[in-house]
């Protein structure tokens, strides 16, 4: 099989060889986009649910400086979330003029920290995307190529036998099974990685949610006033 994959790739034109090239780098591209994104999604979700369950010790009883002192440990997209929560509280705790003013102040910083990383989410899966939806089409061109490479050689030689055509056709199969080779498990790995990416941006938008709650009782607690509600805060990455 080996020598026949060589014969066929001898045979094949300079165009032919530069579009199954091309199929290759894609392939490598793609299997590298997936698997930085496994890594970073797993282990960012793992560490990032280990740092909030430390710091949700510190913000249930409203110590907002020890909460700061936790080290996030690579923790993520989620550490990155809760961290800056805590942060923006303390930066803004003793010079907002009321309640409002500090929970809009870090809503605000929450706000734009979980699009940031929400984007960083997504990072290479356009790229993906691109993959998988070009490599037939480029293998569709390789096949083009190879067709045409036939017709010529039936031209040159004045027949239509199977040894005229054998080339062209090789590089035409060859072409388009690699196209339909790189582009199928590119599909199938954006949509996984796109699945995974919305329910960390869910997470993530959930802990800032929760973090809002931890930052309003720890209003009220420096106020000295009393919680309007029973119910426990939300968890930050619950």
């Amino acid at each position: 099989m080996a020598t026949g994959l060589l014969g066929i790739w001898r045979s094949m034109g300079p165009v032919a060889q530069g579009v199954v090239i091309l199929l290759l780098v894609m392939s490598l591209v793609a299997v590298a986009i997936a698997a930085e994104r496994a890594f970073q999604l797993l282990r960012g979700r793992s560490r990032g649910l280990a740092f909030a369950d430390k710091l949700r010790v510190h913000l249930d009883r409203g110590d907002f400086r020890a909460a700061a002192e936790v080290d996030p440990a690579r923790g993520g997209p989620l550490a990155a979330v809760l961290g800056e929560g805590v942060r923006a509280y303390l930066r803004v705790e003793d010079q907002a003029p009321s309640t409002d003013e500090l929970i809009s102040s870090v809503e605000g910083s929450l706000a734009r920290v979980v699009a940031v990383e929400s984007a960083q989410l997504r990072r290479g899966l356009g790229a993906l995307a691109t993959i998988g939806s070009t490599a037939p089409f480029v293998g569709l061109f390789g096949t083009v190529v190879g067709i045409v490479n036939s017709f010529q050689e039936i031209a040159r030689t004045g027949g239509g036998g199977i040894e005229a055509v054998s080339s062209g056709i090789s590089e035409a199969l060859v072409a388009t099974a690699l196209g339909i080779l790189v582009a199928v498990p590119s599909v199938m790995l954006f949509n996984l990685f796109s699945t995974r990416a919305e329910a960390a941006e869910l997470l993530l938008s959930d802990a800032a949610e929760g973090m809002i709650e931890h930052v309003r009782r720890g209003a009220w607690r420096r106020q000295g006033g009393t919680e309007k509600s029973d119910e426990p805060a939300k968890e930050p990455g619950a």
